[in-house]
């Protein structure tokens, strides 16, 4: 029950931000649309992860310190694709990249980042992904940094 409250909670004033008035209709509409979303995302919302829950203001700060690393990695990369572009070297490929992750959450976080980045495509996330990438290194760590602070998000 506790969980089911916390959820509640959470989900309301997530709605008065977003509706930004204090109409009593509006507020009326929000409780009943909060209470369905509480009652299908309750266990997302407060499920545990290694004993801490999504509620940890720690988790918030590794989501904050996640985001801030794939801003910077985004930037990054669409200044390389521009290069790229203008001259022309590029050396596709598709690797295997294996993951420490055991939950999908964390997987799909890591593909989707991949994705995101400009010059590469994740194609398959299962046990490791195989991402396509328009610039092929030996050395390449694709993904590895995103798992390395995602981990900590997810884990």
């Amino acid at each position: 029950m506790k969980r089911f409250v916390m959820t509640f909670i959470i989900v309301y004033i997530v709605w008065i931000f977003l509706v930004h008035t204090l109409d009593t209709l509006e507020l009326l509409t929000g409780a009943a649309i909060s209470l369905v979303v509480t009652f299908v995302t309750r266990e997302f919302f407060t499920e545990e992860r290694r004993h801490r829950m999504i509620f940890n203001p720690m988790n918030w700060l590794r989501v904050i310190g996640y985001t801030a690393l794939f801003i910077y990695a985004e930037a990054v990369s669409h200044i390389d694709v521009m290069k790229r572009v203008f001259t022309g070297n590029v050396r596709p490929a598709i690797i295997r990249v294996p993951t420490r992750f055991r939950s999908d959450l964390g997987k799909t976080l890591v593909a989707n980042s991949i994705t995101l980045t400009p010059g590469t495509l994740t194609l398959e996330a299962g046990k490791d992904l195989f991402v396509h990438t328009i610039n092929y290194r030996k050395d390449y760590k694709i993904g590895k940094i995103f798992e390395k602070y995602g981990i900590g998000v997810t884990e």
